[in-house]
């Protein structure tokens, strides 16, 4: 494998790992604004098959954190299942942002792509499934009050929403360059100073 291959395989790996702890049962709240970065940027420098690759890799690294849970709860083989569901959904936002964003005349607000499907995934989950969203990444933020007050607000979408689109302008920020992402990095920054502020006024 050449160097660029090695390098996205070791972004894929460290971003599987960060969405493991980012995402797991007892999450680090701060990490979950970071740790899908790695794993877009992997995919967007890679080809289409090797970036369907790297997300599945990585959408398997993180799901893993919840196999000692469900297995506490059903049979090995109904834990498997479950996490590969799991892994299986974030493959496919995953694999369906990078088709948006790594498109030849993708807009700078492609990264818009991200956020978007995460908050459609997790309010279908929350219509669709018994369990609702219980594994909406929403709740890694349980331990940072400032970030869980929007709640109050937009409900979960929104802050699905913000906590989707930070990871997301950076991995293309990074992939393309800083200024044809002024705007979207721009609303980042904007949407998470607002809600951290209101959090921090509202408490």
């Amino acid at each position: 494998m050449n160097k660029n291959v090695m390098t996205n395989l070791a972004l894929a790996v460290a971003g599987g790992l960060a969405l493991r702890f980012a995402f797991s049962l007892h999450p680090v709240w701060w990490l979950a604004w970071l740790a899908p970065a790695p794993v877009l940027v992997a995919m967007l420098r890679s080809s289409r098959w090797q970036a369907l690759g790297l997300a599945a890799l990585a959408s398997l690294i993180a799901a893993s954190s919840r196999y000692h849970y469900a297995a506490l709860l059903m049979p090995m083989p109904g834990a498997l299942v479950m996490i590969l569901l799991l892994a299986f959904l974030w493959f496919a936002v995953l694999a369906l942002a990078r088709r948006a964003m790594a498109a030849p005349d993708a807009s700078p607000w492609s990264v818009l792509a991200y956020p978007l499907l995460w908050c459609a995934a997790d309010t279908l989950l929350a219509h669709l499934t018994p369990d609702t969203n219980f594994d909406s990444i929403a709740y890694s933020q349980a331990g940072f009050p400032p970030a869980v007050q929007i709640l109050s607000l937009t409900g979960v979408a929104g802050l699905v929403f913000v906590l989707s689109l930070v990871p997301a302008v950076l991995a293309l920020a990074i992939v393309r360059g800083w200024r044809p992402l002024r705007g979207p990095l721009m609303l980042a920054a904007a949407l998470t100073l607002a809600t951290f502020t209101f959090g921090v006024v509202r408490l």
